[in-house]
């Protein structure tokens, strides 16, 4: 309960196959295939009450704040996995690699809705009580593997109906070895000092051609009740009932054609890996957000910043 800002994201990420060659002693090429799915939603600063239950109590609860605004975000791409990793430099105390990783990705689902600056006003009547919208924006759009009347009946209509697009992911690692002689020193890779390993991952954005619902809408007729717009929402039986019913609420309505694109959630990964004594080693791993989804220009999939400190 409190004024807070809300954001959320949720994701998945499935292994499909993979694979790996090794050439020699400095070159490796590996090969994957991966299912994965990001869902990220943003509020501005409104009012969070536990016994909340509908559009007309939550209203009543921000009925303070300023105007009220966010964006749910989802991106889901099938992607295929490239690396070539190289052995940089090697020595008795140590060694450098370096790798980077190809990914060539196909769009398969992806939506947003954006809400700008909705501001209402409270009336009251005696004892009754009525919140009408007096302004705000926005827009949704999706997808054309979501496009109404079209059919799915294989992997291959999805494949068709999805975009192609290129991103990349880089990284390196130093190993700091012990000071180990003899026959000991072959251990050196399980039985390092310390690891440092930083990278750059999921560099790129996905692409996704417009279904033909997809609007951004503006200027709302006026008055619109809160009884109005919840009766509009929750009535419509599909999405382009929805759309349809929401257009009657707004004098600007504007269909959006062509291709969109949600960027992937670009990250920096600090890995450290020391040795305590013996197998006793601490890991710690830091995971940083890249994206910035403070009033995005183009619409952005993002993971939450975080540390593990792992024993092992």
């Amino acid at each position: 309960t409190g004024v807070q800002t809300c954001a959320l994201p949720i994701y998945t990420d499935f292994g499909l196959i993979n694979g790996m060659v090794k050439l020699g002693p400095k070159w490796a090429f590996s090969g994957g295939i991966r299912a994965r799915s990001y869902n990220h939603y943003r509020t501005q600063p409104v009012n969070i009450v536990d016994t909340t239950s509908s559009l007309f109590s939550f209203l009543r609860d921000n009925r303070t704040t300023p105007n009220i605004g966010g964006y749910i975000t989802h991106n889901a791409w099938l992607q295929g996995d490239l690396n070539v990793s190289t052995l940089l430099v090697a020595n008795d105390e140590g060694r450098l690699s370096a790798g980077i990783t190809l990914q060539i990705m196909k769009g398969v689902s992806g939506a947003y809705l954006n809400l700008k600056q909705f501001t209402y006003q409270e009336l009251t009547n005696g004892i009754d009580t009525t919140y009408v919208f007096t302004g705000g924006s926005g827009g949704f759009g999706y997808s054309a593997l979501y496009e109404p009347g079209s059919t799915i009946a294989s992997f291959k209509d999805v494949m068709s109906k999805s975009l192609s697009s290129i991103g990349t992911s880089v990284g390196i690692e130093y190993i700091r070895f012990n000071n180990q002689t003899g026959d000991k020193k072959e251990n050196n890779l399980l039985n390092y000092n310390w690891k440092l390993g930083i990278s750059i991952l999921d560099i790129g954005t996905n692409r996704f051609q417009y279904a033909s619902p997809s609007r951004n809408f503006a200027d709302a007729k006026s008055p619109i009740t809160d009884a109005q717009l919840e009766n509009t929402i929750t009535g419509a039986g599909n999405l382009p009932d929805l759309v349809d019913s929401v257009s009657t609420l707004f004098n600007t309505i504007t269909p959006l054609t062509g291709n969109f694109g949600v960027s992937l959630p670009t990250k920096l990964v600090i890995n450290f890996d020391k040795q305590i004594f013996g197998q006793l080693y601490l890991n710690t791993n830091v995971n940083i957000n890249l994206v910035s989804d403070e009033s995005p220009t183009r619409w952005r999939t993002r993971e939450i910043n975080r540390i593990a400190i792992t024993p092992r």
